[in-house]
């Protein structure tokens, strides 16, 4: 139950981190929003699959591809298991920087 508490807490940072990015989450309905995996989607200029790899080399964060239909349109942020605040800011900020191509 502590892992679902906390994995609920930190979605909702990302959520609003996505948002002030002028980014959207990939589900359409809130009540879809998962506690475990945050899809961000990215404009349509933005290849995702470059962040994910840019994040891996340069930063060693390991995030998700978008599969299928949102293949190179998504980026899977997974927050379930042993994750701290720290963790998360520092996820975020990986990711402010990925995107910008720093």
């Amino acid at each position: 139950m502590e892992r679902l508490a906390r994995a609920s807490t930190s979605f909702g940072t990302e959520r609003l981190a996505v948002e002030a990015w002028g980014l959207k989450n990939c589900t359409q309905k809130e009540e879809w929003f998962s506690d475990t995996v945050t899809a961000v989607v990215v404009p349509s200029y933005i290849d995702s699959s470059e962040i994910v790899r840019r994040a891996w080399k340069m930063y060693n964060l390991s995030l998700g591809l978008g599969l299928n239909k949102v293949a190179g349109k998504v980026f899977r942020i997974g927050h379930l298991g042993n994750l701290n605040e720290l963790q998360l800011l520092g996820c975020l900020a990986v990711l402010l920087f990925g995107m910008h191509g720093n």
